[in-house]
């Protein structure tokens, strides 16, 4: 084929290509599939011809195009063409190659993964070996770590990890002040974690989150000693006022609750204060706690016995 007829078919590719007509996009590709090198060879525009052919053509003679002064950016192409060529399987296979050729991991990474339901160390483990960002991977695992809302040690585990991988405190944070809910909570509070302080995040309101859920079970079912270490007894006292102390006691008495109080190694006179300070002499329906109070040893700078039998 003599020059001016390349030049005449070459020109005529040229005018009329589209790349927005689907059926003209795969004939120019055809074509140039057939006689790119010729057109190279005869001297014409690389640039122009590199346009018109098909990915899987530039893909395979990405050498052989650059030796002919193709300035092809590897980046741009993969994310053209998404789904026609360079899908899932393809970037599997040649993720090497295709970082060796300029595209970013981070960019392979949300076609490989983008998607995946199962996520946990290994794959991680997996992802930032191939290059990809800590933040990148954390975006890929975002429904992930929802999904697995039930398992906070694994949440914990696996942010953890990542931030020690380069993810700033800021993003973890963010997801934690979103997306950590009473699972959470109490894995903070009742395995004395500290996942949190390594956030910078204070655990008080945690701490308030976890005894307004759980707190009154101390009272009724739970001897004050199977407190988490995070927990004070006095944190709990101070916690709930003295009437839903007292209320929560039920079906049990009060008394066992001073009991248990008092094995605790707590000052009588501490709970007998409260009581008077909230309470005091003026609900008789609450009386029943006096008694057991001033029982229990409570002071009588504290509780008077004459106020006391007034009651009775």
């Amino acid at each position: 084929m003599t020059n001016a007829i390349l030049q005449i078919r070459f020109d005529a590719l040229v005018s009329n290509f589209d790349p927005n007509d689907g059926i003209n996009v795969e004939n120019t590709n055809y074509e140039m599939h057939k006689h790119w090198r010729d057109f190279l060879e005869a001297g014409f525009d690389v640039g122009s011809v590199v346009r018109m052919m098909a990915p899987a053509d530039i893909w395979k003679h990405y050498d052989e195009l650059l030796a002919y002064g193709a300035r092809l950016d590897m980046t741009n192409l993969f994310s053209t063409f998404s789904g026609e060529f360079f899908d899932e399987d393809f970037t599997k296979e040649h993720w090497d190659e295709l970082v060796n050729r300029g595209v970013s991991p981070d960019v392979l990474a949300d076609r490989r993964y983008a998607g995946c339901d199962v996520f946990d160390t290994a794959d991680l483990k997996d992802v930032l070996a191939k290059g990809v960002s800590a933040k990148k991977a954390f975006e890929l695992i975002k429904d992930w770590l929802e999904f697995r809302e039930a398992w906070p040690e694994e949440q914990a585990e696996i942010l953890t990890w990542l931030y020690e991988h380069g993810l700033s405190k800021a993003d973890i944070k963010e997801w934690l002040m979103k997306n950590a809910g009473s699972y959470m909570e109490d894995y903070i509070v009742e395995s004395g974690s500290d996942f949190y302080e390594k956030f910078d995040m204070a655990d008080d309101a945690v701490i308030d989150h976890w005894l307004s859920r759980n707190g009154y079970q101390y009272f009724c079912e739970y001897s004050l000693s199977d407190l988490p270490d995070a927990i004070s007894v006095d944190k709990l006292i101070s916690f709930f006022s003295m009437r839903e102390i007292i209320d929560n006691c039920s079906p049990y008495s009060f008394d066992d609750f001073i009991s248990d109080y008092l094995m605790a190694g707590k000052d009588i006179d501490i709970l007998a204060r409260k009581y008077m300070d909230e309470i005091g002499y003026s609900d008789p329906s609450y009386s029943g706690a006096l008694f057991d109070l001033a029982y229990a040893g409570a002071s009588v700078d504290i509780i008077d016995p004459a106020k006391i039998n007034i009651l009775s």
